[in-house]
């Protein structure tokens, strides 16, 4: 499996475990409004899910590989049984014996959802290869071939299962990868500007709201102290006392 940047089983893997990380967090930060995740709990996850994602796919591609080269090995020898039959018989000898085949092939295709993404699957007893010819003239590698790639069907149709949902979930990862690179790069520092800009306003008409209550509340004191100076001189004056002037002998200064 080969999609961009992206090699074999355990690349696949070891990307969709990373980028599955890299989403949650940077959901994470954009939900909970602290980028310190991103410093904090993103190095951990990312190694956790790197070292997961690489051991699953290390196994994966073993069991497909080991797969492979049993289906491999199996081909090879339905050709060399077939290539020998058709050496070691005319080609109008092997047509007339193939020519009414009665064998069946049922398979089965139904489609499952793994981690989001439709694959296939495909269900069936394989390739049944029937022998309806006369044994006279037909060489035997010919049985020989036709019984192999009977008995090979089933382990095709499963590689044919298995690497072709490695090929899906390798081009859905890719696509994964490409938006999570959009949202970490572009989207997420559009919206942490955006939250700094509106947490300044905030702050500043808080501000402005603090410095008119200040003011507010100075001249509502102001207010109050002038009115008690006020009602003090107006009691003053109306307590009957008399202010009269008199002179000073010795200065002779008015009081």
């Amino acid at each position: 499996v080969r999609t961009g940047r992206i090699r074999g089983v355990t690349g696949t893997s070891l990307a969709g475990a990373v980028a599955h990380n890299i989403g949650q967090v940077i959901m994470a930060c954009a939900v909970l409004r602290s980028p310190l995740l991103l410093t904090t709990y993103l190095p951990i996850l990312a190694g956790i899910g790197a070292a997961v994602g690489c051991l699953t796919g290390i196994v994966t591609e073993r069991v497909l590989k080991a797969l492979r080269i049993k289906v491999e090995d199996g081909l090879r020898e339905y050709y060399k049984a077939f290539g020998t039959a058709g050496a070691t018989s005319s080609r109008m000898i092997i047509g007339e014996a193939l020519i009414a085949p009665t064998g069946r092939a049922a398979v089965d295709v139904d489609l499952t959802s793994v981690m989001s993404v439709t694959v296939p699957t495909f269900r069936g007893e394989g390739i049944e290869v029937g022998i309806n010819y006369g044994m006279a003239f037909t060489p035997p590698e010919l049985d020989s071939a036709l019984e192999a790639l009977s008995v090979l069907s089933k382990d095709m149709l499963k590689l044919a299962e298995l690497e072709k949902t490695a090929q899906l979930l390798s081009v859905e990862i890719e696509r994964t990868r490409r938006r999570v690179n959009a949202l970490e790069f572009i989207l997420m520092p559009r919206y942490l500007e955006q939250i700094k800009r509106i947490s300044m306003k905030l702050d500043e008409d808080e501000r402005g709201n603090t410095a008119r209550l200040m003011k507010v509340k100075e001249m509502m004191v102001e207010s109050q102290r002038a009115e008690k100076r006020a009602d003090m001189f107006g009691a003053d004056d109306s307590d009957g006392s008399d202010y009269d002037l008199y002179e000073v002998p010795d200065t002779g200064e008015t009081v």
